[in-house]
């Protein structure tokens, strides 16, 4: 599946360039002459030499121990790679729930958002059917983002199997950047989903949840 930021790319190619972006993105392992192909960081795992060597991006000509050791010196020193750095600013055109979104536009079409690390009860599961509390964190939602732009921050793991995106989704509120994943969580209107390799801000997410449901805010009241 081509992925969110490949397909960014690609929509803002001329038609001259785009059958040989599509070669490079589609077979990557005969373009750049690494049987594994390069991943979103530009890099791979060297399988004669040993290691994880990066050839595009930030860390390019770089060599590392393994993968992990490369997310551990940006973490460190506050470098970034081309998921981590890039802004994706979108519009909301349609706030499906409580955690999930319609927007515009993403290589040029409507794409579906599902928020990372959080869960708020449905409203239009084909088997569950509406949940409590459906209607309220879906109203919650669509206060924070209706009609808005908002940024997508991606994590290792770019859509869901049902083709969503998967995106933190930060909003500007007076010049403040508010996550709206943790701003539902600390309202008390979405629980806590973790679902791996989507992790970052599991622990923050666990820390508003602890003190939503404490204080009986939102769908915590009792």
């Amino acid at each position: 599946m081509i992925s969110v930021r490949m397909l960014l790319t690609l929509g803002s190619l001329k038609k001259g360039h785009l059958v040989v972006a599509l070669f490079l993105f589609l077979f990557p392992a005969i373009a750049w002459s690494h049987p594994g192909g390069l991943d979103v960081h530009g890099c791979h795992d060297d399988r004669k030499a040993g290691g994880y060597h990066c050839h595009r991006g930030p860390m390019a000509g770089q060599s590392y121990a393994s993968k992990a050791e490369m997310l551990r010196w940006l973490e460190e020193t506050g470098g970034t790679s081309p998921k981590r750095s890039a802004a994706i600013v979108v519009s909301v055109v349609r706030v499906i729930d409580g955690d999930t979104i319609s927007v515009c536009c993403l290589a040029g079409r409507e794409e579906r958002v599902r928020y990372i690390g959080v869960n708020t009860p449905e409203v239009h599961h084909p088997t569950k059917g509406e949940e409590p509390g459906g209607r309220e964190a879906t109203e919650v939602n669509r206060q924070l983002v209706g009609g808005r732009q908002v940024r997508l921050d991606l994590d290792v793991q770019e859509r869901d199997r049902y083709g969503r995106v998967l995106a933190y989704v930060w909003m500007d509120r007076g010049g403040e950047a508010v996550m709206v994943n943790a701003e539902l969580v600390r309202r008390g209107y979405a629980q806590v989903m973790t679902i791996p390799p989507n992790v970052k801000y599991q622990e923050l997410f666990l820390k508003l949840q602890r003190e939503a449901r404490e204080v009986g805010r939102g769908l915590w009241r009792k």
